[in-house]
């Protein structure tokens, strides 16, 4: 495949009824389906300090050509906020000891947002993309019930990571699937497939003995819940939160959901640490309240302030890191650029574009919610692909932009069609 192919593969610009080709379809499902192979730690790809997850590499080899052709189409409010935010983000790194690593990480995972969302600009990307997203993570979590760890920890879907992090991975992906596939505009074998991973990945989840994912699983059907509110989508969530319960019950493990529930009753340690934690970390934004005290002094001045036996302590918590690692100038960017993606600036929207923007708002609740447990959600795959589908389909039906998007008007009659646009017909 020529350059030129490519590129315009991935970035079609002229307006059409089918606006993502063939091959722009298949990366999108391929960077979804790689995101699973992150959990493997042998997947990963070691580039000097790093271990480089699998779906960058599409990614890579993308966002040149889609960036070149399609930047103009990223919201200019958002696009300031992100420059902003990112170079904050690079001057407060700039002495700490880490510094390389941790900038890779949050750069790669603004590329994978702007790559897919230049990428993804209909509804097929967004159906597709979700699909490969929800099969990866399906297969994630019968893997893991397969191989059940012990009663404390229960299973353990990754390779890498501990017990908390799969439902990092798992949430975006059901969040996604539930969307999909009660919109109704799913059938037959997509429909089936779409069910199934979203009853697998419940299953999952509860296996773990991780709270947080039990939280967000029951966030995710309140999000759900609310997109509908109609008798028919309450009564199919309820069915699917029934077949998931007879599945946990007859097909897992449950030692470790009613070991961590009995804790939850009774009182958990570990829940005052995490209090602990965060007012530590404010202390420290507040000591140092333009950069912050770096990553590695943040965990440092952590493990000081809460007497800890180990000479560094994460902060398990996004807020608390940014504020305290970075400091409140980047938190309070952070900060306008979530409420820039969550404002409407045009009303008069079409149906598609409005309910984009309003799943585009419950992925952001449930990055927040699963933030006040870790700052892992800033690098986390399958956020940063679901964020990004999402992005393109709000991008495409003018959420950000005060003229009329195309999509909202009847097409004007066009010359006559080029090579790339009489294959997507």
């Amino acid at each position: 495949m020529s350059t030129a192919t490519l590129e315009h593969d991935l970035a079609v610009s002229a307006p059409s009824p089918a606006k993502v080709s063939p091959r722009a379809l298949f990366f999108l499902v391929v960077v979804a389906l790689a995101t699973a192979a992150s959990g493997f730690e042998d997947a990963r790809l070691d580039v000097g300090d790093l271990l480089v997850h699998p779906y960058l590499l599409p990614i890579a080899l993308a966002f040149p050509f889609v960036f070149i052709s399609d930047a103009k189409r990223l919201p200019r409010t958002i696009l300031n906020w992100s420059i902003l935010a990112g170079t904050i983000y690079a001057v407060a790194l700039f002495n700490d000891p880490d510094a390389i690593s941790e900038f890779a990480k949050v750069s790669a995972s603004a590329v994978t947002i702007i790559t897919v969302a230049l990428v993804a600009r209909d509804e097929r990307a967004l159906t597709l993309g979700t699909l490969g997203l929800a099969l990866g993570v399906a297969f994630l979590s019968l893997r893991g019930m397969s191989e059940v760890e012990s009663e404390a920890v229960g299973a353990m879907m990754l390779d890498v990571g501990n017990k908390n992090a799969f439902s990092l991975y798992a949430l975006p992906a059901l969040l996604l699937a539930g969307h999909v596939w009660l919109s109704g505009r799913t059938r037959g074998l997509m429909r089936v497939t779409l069910m199934a991973t979203i009853l697998v990945t419940v299953v999952g989840i509860f296996s773990t003995g991780n709270r947080s994912g039990w939280l967000g699983t029951i966030m995710v059907g309140f999000l759900l819940m609310g997109r509908g509110k109609s008798a028919r989508t309450l009564g199919t969530l309820a069915v699917v939160g029934s077949l998931a319960y007879i599945g946990l019950t007859s097909l897992s493990s449950t030692a470790a959901f009613e070991r961590k529930w009995e804790q939850t009753v009774e009182g958990n340690e570990s829940d005052g640490k995490r209090l602990e934690l965060f007012l530590g970390s404010m202390e420290v934004a507040l000591e140092n309240p333009v950069l912050g005290a770096g990553p590695e002094g943040l965990a440092m001045e952590l493990a000081r302030k809460v007497d800890a036996p180990a000479r560094k302590v994460d902060s398990h918590n996004v807020i608390a890191y940014i504020a305290g690692a970075l400091g409140i100038p980047l938190l309070l960017t952070f900060g306008a650029l979530g409420i820039s993606l969550w404002v409407r600036v045009r009303q008069n929207l079409s149906v598609s574009a409005r309910e984009a923007h309003g799943l585009l708002r419950q992925m952001i609740l449930l990055w927040l919610m699963r933030g006040l447990f870790t700052r892992e959600v800033l690098y986390t795959p399958t956020f940063c692909v679901g964020f990004g589908l999402i992005l393109g389909l709000c991008m495409e039906g003018g959420v950000w932009t005060r003229e009329p998007a195309a999509t909202d008007h009847q097409p004007e009659p066009r010359p006559p069609a080029s090579h790339l646009q009489s294959t997507l017909t």
